[in-house]
């Protein structure tokens, strides 16, 4: 009998103080959506840009290249396009010259897809159309980039 009243008990103690339980669950779930609806909206807009295996100073010179790791090398190539350097070229690209690269790197990642030869370039902005053209800008001021650095091998292997 001891048992029964016990349980009988807990559930009376649980009848009480079930108004608790009810209250601060809405109070949670209520304070959860009030934050939410005051968060300032991002949107999210990406480019992919494919690397080239290409060499074309190697091709040029007959010369065979040792094996590169592609994951690496694609690796190395997210590295780079997180350059200030590449991130100014991007502002200036689409005219946002007063924007700090800092600020467009801190809105943006560089991921290289893993099993294909693919960078995303992701750019966050408030404005789902300043995202857009970010993040088409800071592909393309990468592929610039690359093409000047891989130039740059060729005006130096002809130079030689």
């Amino acid at each position: 009998m001891g048992g029964a009243s016990a349980l009988a008990h807990y559930l009376r103690v649980l009848r009480r103080g079930a108004w608790l339980i009810v209250f601060s669950t809405v109070a949670t779930a209520a304070g959860a959506a009030f934050m939410s609806a005051q968060q300032q909206r991002l949107y999210q807009a990406s480019a992919d840009v494919f690397l080239s295996t290409q060499n074309f100073a190697a091709t040029l010179s007959n010369v065979q290249l040792p094996y590169t790791d592609p994951i690496r090398e694609a690796a190395t190539q997210a590295d780079l396009a997180r350059t200030p350097e590449v991130a100014e070229r991007a502002l200036g690209s689409v005219g946002l010259d007063s924007e700090s690269p800092a600020s467009l790197l801190g809105s943006s990642s560089v991921t290289a897809a893993p099993n294909v030869n693919l960078l995303k370039f992701s750019v966050t902005n408030p404005d789902p159309d300043r995202a857009a053209r970010l993040a088409t800008a800071y592909a393309r001021a990468y592929t610039a980039y690359r093409r000047s650095l891989d130039t740059a091998a060729i005006a130096s292997a002809k130079a030689q």
